[in-house]
């Protein structure tokens, strides 16, 4: 995919995940312990993905934009009845972002070496 489709799917992600977390959380969810903490770290996981695709920035500003929408939607939430922010969510979405990128980089790194190791077969 073209980064201008990823670009338009990160901010419909943007856009239906700021409406998801402003809402209140139903009582199946409340009933798994630390399941709010699992979502975040997997939402923001992937929208990490999402936005390593759709943009050409550096990584420490993904990483930095991501974070502050992490922290705008604490901050959000603290305004809504029946919600509240937490440091720890936001810790979870931080986790997130930066297991995905500590991912790609070795990923990265193993196809690199394995590419090479069989350039290396090619010409012997």
């Amino acid at each position: 995919m073209t980064r201008r489709i990823f670009s338009g799917l990160f901010f419909t992600a943007i856009i239906v995940l700021t409406l998801l977390f402003l809402r209140d959380v139903g009582p199946a969810l409340k009933k798994v312990p630390h399941i709010d903490k699992i979502l975040h770290f997997l939402i923001f996981f992937g929208l990490s993905y999402i936005a390593h695709r759709a943009f050409s920035h550096p990584i420490w500003m993904k990483v930095a934009h991501l974070t502050a929408y992490g922290a705008f939607v604490e901050i959000a939430q603290s305004f809504r009845p029946n919600r509240q922010a937490s440091f720890a969510d936001l810790v979870a979405d931080f986790v997130g972002i930066i297991c995905f990128f500590a991912c790609w980089h070795f990923y990265q790194k193993h196809k690199n070496r394995k590419s090479l190791s069989t350039d290396a077969l090619n010409d012997g």
